[in-house]
Order: structure tokens, then C-alpha cells, then sequence
């Protein structure tokens, strides 16, 4: 069986990054869209669509990139890290692994929630 190669897309623009700290590391959400060359796609169809990634802070290869999925205008998952930022679209299936913890650690913190 001859596996099939996934549809290739371009980036058209990134709309939104939000970046957090969770557990020691740092994380990013981004949200940017991406379309589909011509040849690639029907002349009727809309080939511009917006995915969602999470990546590693210190991107630096594919292998950084943890999670990315085409978000339609239904989806809302819930994350923690983006809640109080410009508003990123989370895929509603939270397969995405940073934000989900109401814990944030912020660098130079002890990870202690309390105010003095």
C-alpha cells in the first residue's frame, strides 16, 4: 500500500503568538494561516485555512514542533497559559499538551501561587 503525502500548504500570515511557562519550560501557541498551492486544490474551495501549533520556546528544527492542526471557527479549547493574552484559537479536542494546568510558572518563580 502506497502511503499518501500529506496536502502542502504555505504561510500566508502568523496571527497571534502567545507564550507561556508551565512546569519548569516554556511553551508557545501560535495560530497563523496557511494555504494551499493551486495546483493542490479545486478552484471552488476556499485553500486558506487556520491552523493552530504548539512548539518548544527554543524552536529549532520540526522536532520542537509538538502539536499542529488545521482550528475551524467552532473550535475552543481551553488553556490556561493564552486565557489572559490575545485571544488564540485551541483546537476544542485539547490534544495540546502546554496551558492545560491552572499551574504557571513564571521564570524566577518558585512555582508558589500565593502573594505576600
Amino acid at each position: 500500500m502506497r502511503k499518501r503525502k500529506p496536502p502542502e500548504f504555505e504561510l500566508v500570515e502568523v496571527k497571534v503568538i502567545s507564550i507561556f511557562y508551565e512546569f519548569g519550560g516554556a511553551g508557545a501557541h501560535y495560530n497563523f494561516t496557511a494555504k494551499q498551492p493551486e495546483e493542490q486544490h479545486s478552484a471552488d474551495a476556499d485553500s486558506t485555512k487556520l491552523f493552530f501549533s504548539e512548539v518548544h520556546l527554543d524552536f529549532r528544527s520540526e522536532h520542537n514542533v509538538i502539536m499542529c492542526c488545521i482550528v475551524g471557527e467552532n473550535d475552543a479549547g481551553r488553556c490556561y497559559g493564552c486565557e489572559n493574552y490575545q485571544p488564540v484559537v485551541h483546537p476544542s479536542s485539547q490534544a495540546y499538551g502546554g496551558g492545560s494546568s491552572t499551574c504557571i510558572d513564571y521564570p524566577g518563580s518558585d512555582g508558589d501561587s500565593d502573594s505576600d
